[in-house]
């Protein structure tokens, strides 16, 4: 048998995580995290798409798909470094909050960029090269 208040216990316990979760310093950044996996796995997709005699198999198509999401993660966590390390270690200071949320728009918007700019240029670094840019 259930308890009646056993609903409300675990109701209770998930609103209070997901408030504990919105009060993290670095929470604004999860959905920049998810914009870029978003985008990352999509250029993965169109270029297997495009290179489909090379990819083969369905399951050489999810072996990359992992690989590469292992390699985006370990790309995201390059650019974030250093901002994320400054969002957790600074005091929160009103002026020092603003200036520091001001620099992480800019960096997060110029590495995006970047990314972006990357992306654009892999397949013609592919029909130039032969292969994937190191990054």
């Amino acid at each position: 048998m259930i308890p009646d208040n056993y609903f409300c216990y675990i109701t209770d316990l998930f609103m209070t995580a997901e408030f504990a979760i919105q009060s993290w310093p670095i929470y604004p950044l999860f959905p920049y995290v998810l914009l870029l996996l978003g985008l990352l796995f999509l250029s993965r997709l169109l270029l297997m798409l495009w290179q489909f005699r090379r990819v083969g198999k369905l399951r050489n198509g999810v072996k990359i798909t992992l690989l590469g999401l292992r390699f985006d993660i370990i790309v995201i966590c390059y650019l974030w470094f250093i901002p994320t390390l400054l969002l957790l270690l600074l005091p929160e200071a009103a002026w020092l909050h603003n200036l520091l949320a001001t620099t992480a728009a800019w960096w997060f918007g110029l590495t995006t960029l970047f990314i972006v700019f990357l992306e654009i240029s892999t397949p013609a670094f592919i029909d130039q090269f032969d292969t994937r840019p190191n990054r």
